[in-house]
């Protein structure tokens, strides 16, 4: 119980890449503006967020049964 399948581990790891990217995109209009200090906040965000969805996508391929993918089909 509590383990989530690779389908639900892969789309939180979408939602936390899309999350990264437009915080990303954020960061980048307030240097643009000279807010520095709130622009290298939001860019170190912006990376643990695409850390997690790197991490979530790895538990992801591994809790999913061997051969279940196009790839490892002969």
């Amino acid at each position: 119980m509590g383990t989530k399948g690779p389908l639900a581990l892969r789309q939180q790891a979408l939602e936390a890449l899309e999350e990264s990217t437009e915080t990303l995109a954020i960061a980048e209009e307030l240097l643009k503006t000279g807010h520095r200090e709130a622009a290298i906040r939001l860019r170190d965000e912006a990376r643990q967020k695409r850390s997690f969805s790197v991490l979530l996508m790895a538990q992801s391929n591994a809790v999913e049964e061997p051969g279940s993918r196009p790839a490892d089909k002969p």
